[in-house]
């Protein structure tokens, strides 16, 4: 995968029901992907801690294979990582936007 941007960082969201919330980040060295993070959530809406698997938020790193393409091996074992400290502030913000989007959904269903 590659950027247009050079160094870009890309915000996944998803949305289910009218609720839109931002699950993972592609982050990009030069224009080429170099972390992905995906985040899980408990049942309150909060990121889950990394969990030495897929059932905490965790990273995977992309590599170049031959052909010049970026690849990772889909939920491969050896590539889940602990997100890394660096990126603490954006996951923190990330966070306070999902709950507040899902503050802002349950007000508007309640409306109804």
């Amino acid at each position: 995968m590659q950027s247009n941007s050079k160094d870009a960082i890309y915000l996944i969201a998803h949305e289910k029901n009218g609720l839109l919330q931002i699950k993972d980040v592609n982050i990009f060295k030069g224009y080429d992907i170099d972390i992905d993070i995906n985040l899980k959530f408990d049942s309150q809406g909060h990121i889950k801690p990394y969990a030495n698997g897929e059932n905490g938020s965790h990273m995977h790193r992309w590599e170049k294979v031959g052909d010049g393409y970026m690849q990772r091996i889909s939920h491969d074992a050896s590539n889940y990582f602990p997100i890394l400290a660096k990126h603490n502030k954006l996951i923190k913000e990330i966070g306070k936007f999902n709950l507040q989007q899902r503050e802002e959904h349950a007000k508007s269903n309640k409306k109804r």
